[in-house]
């Protein structure tokens, strides 16, 4: 009786210990996914969207991307240089503004891609905005300044000032998922705000 007594606490503890080591495995496994891009993708994850992927690395690769959704867009001018002409006289005369600062405006982007980032502002605020623009020097402007009166003088971009939301989205593997594959790890909504240039550069004249 002593005998099978001891073969049966000798199953349970090789029980406890297989237990114990599978445990183990289930929490090595768990790491290693994370250590090489986050939570370990499942079978049922959420569906994947139509959009543009970006491989950002990891071992196997993991892919990111964005929807984009726009709240504010607000039209601006990025001023890069200045001028005024005061006419103290009883008759007006002419003046003529001429840029001599340069100065580079590029699209921030606080959430999300700048590539894909750019393509959504391009379909859905302006085709004129871009991802840098550099002033240019010596763009000369001619004004009739009124008698006892002022011009003032800007020279700069056209831009846009806009806030939008990124839900971003990730996906492990050899390459970018196919749109409604249920492969798609949801990683949140971020808020953004940008100042986006565009490619029309010129003098604001206006009469003080």
């Amino acid at each position: 009786m002593e005998v099978l007594g001891r073969k049966r606490s000798g199953r349970r503890g090789a029980g406890r210990r297989l237990g114990g080591l599978g445990a183990v495995a289930v929490l090595t496994a768990n790491l290693l996914a994370v250590a090489v891009g986050g939570a370990p993708a499942h079978a049922d994850g959420v569906v994947c969207p139509d959009i543009e992927w970006t491989l950002v690395g990891g071992r196997p690769p993991n892919w990111r991307g964005h929807v984009y959704t726009l709240y504010t867009v607000t039209p601006a001018f990025n001023v890069s240089d200045a001028r005024t002409v005061i006419n103290t006289l009883d008759t007006p005369v002419s003046a003529t503004f001429t840029s001599q600062q340069s100065l580079t405006y590029t699209l921030q982007v606080s959430a999300g891609f700048g590539g894909s980032f750019l393509g959504f502002l391009n379909a859905n605020v302006s085709t004129t905005i871009v991802r840098s623009r550099t002033t240019s020097i010596g763009v000369s402007a001619t004004a009739t300044v009124p008698a006892r009166g002022r011009v003032d003088g800007q020279y700069g971009v056209e831009a846009y000032n806009i806030s939008y939301e990124a839900h971003q989205y990730r996906s492990i593997g050899s390459r970018p998922p196919a749109a409604g594959a249920r492969k798609c790890i949801d990683e949140g909504v971020r808020s953004g705000t940008t100042n986006a240039p565009t490619y029309v550069e010129g003098w604001r004249l206006t009469a003080g």
